[in-house]
């Protein structure tokens, strides 16, 4: 069931993404004094593929509210961005630390 739901959550934010047709945009952060770049295909690919269903949902969830209001979602995507670096971050960081 988990399964099905996160293809369809794929398919769905891939469909969204193709339909919105954003230009590839990319945003430097700049974390303990090192200089980290993600672009707009990496948030896509990484909410496709590295998160879990509750997590898409909710992502799902603000997309529909902003595209309903009609706001564009390139600051969404910015604050996506800075918490999927936060993310990756901290995974490394950990994986550090277990050997």
């Amino acid at each position: 069931m988990i399964k099905l739901m996160n293809e369809y959550l794929s398919n769905w934010f891939q469909t969204y993404f193709r339909e919105k047709q954003l230009g590839e945009q990319t945003w430097t952060f700049f974390i303990d004094g090192e200089s980290h770049k993600l672009s707009t295909s990496s948030i896509q690919a990484f909410i496709c593929s590295n998160l879990d269903v509750r997590l898409q949902m909710e992502i799902k969830k603000q997309l529909v509210y902003l595209d309903y209001y009609n706001q564009d979602i390139q600051d969404y995507l910015r604050y996506l961005a800075k918490s999927i670096l936060d993310i990756k971050l901290h995974h490394t960081t950990e994986v550090g630390n277990k050997r």
